[in-house]
């Protein structure tokens, strides 16, 4: 299995990554590049792709809301 995580990648590297056989996204958010307008970065190609997204929803890690809006939109961003 081929996975994204803990990287500073941009939003086309993580692309390339996914179209070439990454099925998983581990770590989503840590390790990362914040989403930005211009430049979504890793997170928001994980999440529109539909490849699995692993979040440590430990309350620490990851802000509450954010996992919040994960889960919320998970697999569903049409």
């Amino acid at each position: 299995m081929a996975a994204i995580g803990h990287t500073d990648a941009t939003y086309d590297q993580a692309r390339a990554g996914i179209d070439a056989g990454a099925t998983l996204a581990t770590h989503l958010f840590n390790g990362m590049r914040p989403v930005h307008h211009r430049e979504p970065g890793v997170v928001w190609a994980a999440l529109v792709s539909g490849i699995t997204c692993e979040v440590i929803n430990d309350g620490v890690h990851v802000h509450p809301a954010v996992t919040t809006l994960w889960a919320t939109y998970q697999g569903d961003w049409s």
